[in-house]
C-alpha cells in the first residue's frame, strides 16, 4: 500500500496572500474539473452529485477511474477511488501549523493492482505521487492567487 502524505505552505510565497476561503473554492473547482488542474487528467465527467459531494469519472494516464468525492468545506475534501487499476482514499485538508500558517496537506492511502507491497515499483509509484500531487496543489495555489483583483501597487 502506498502512504503519502505532504504539506505545502500556503502563503510562503508570492503575493498575494490567500485565505482559507481562497484555498477553499480553488480545491472545490479542482474536484469539480480535474482535467483544469492535473495535466495527466485528459477528460472528466461529474456523473452524479448529492449533498456534500459527487462522483465523477475520469481518465488518468489513460486509465478510467471513478471517485466519490465528499466535501467538508473550508476543512477537507475526502476522495474514494472505487474503479480503476488504483484504488483508495486521498484527502485534501486546509490546516495551520502550530505558528498559524496555513497549510493545504494531502494524504494518499492508495492500492495499485499488480504492484508487490513494499516493491520496489510500489515505492517509486508513491515518489511519483509525492511529485505529481506536489506540483498539481502549488498550480491550485498559484490559480487562487490569479483570481484575486490585484491590490493598488502591484503589478
Amino acid at each position: 500500500m502506498i502512504d503519502v502524505s505532504h504539506s505545502i505552505p500556503v502563503n510562503d510565497g508570492p503575493d498575494p496572500t490567500l485565505s482559507i476561503g481562497d484555498v477553499w473554492r480553488e480545491l472545490e473547482r479542482k474536484a469539480h474539473h480535474p482535467d483544469r488542474y492535473v495535466r495527466r487528467i485528459t477528460e472528466c465527467r461529474v456523473t452524479e452529485r448529492f449533498d456534500g459531494g459527487l462522483v465523477r469519472d475520469f481518465v488518468l494516464e489513460g486509465e478510467p477511474v471513478r471517485e466519490l468525492v465528499t466535501f467538508y468545506p473550508q476543512q477537507r475534501i475526502h476522495f474514494v477511488r472505487t474503479l480503476g487499476r488504483t484504488r483508495g482514499t486521498i484527502d485534501n485538508e486546509i490546516t495551520t501549523t502550530g505558528a498559524g500558517a496555513l497549510v493545504v496537506a494531502f494524504h494518499a492511502r492508495l492500492v495499485i493492482d499488480g504492484t508487490a507491497p513494499g516493491s520496489t515499483a510500489e515505492r517509486q509509484r508513491a515518489e511519483r505521487l509525492k511529485a505529481n500531487y506536489t506540483e498539481t496543489i502549488l498550480a491550485t495555489l498559484a490559480t487562487a492567487r490569479s483570481r484575486l483583483p490585484a491590490r493598488p501597487g502591484t503589478t
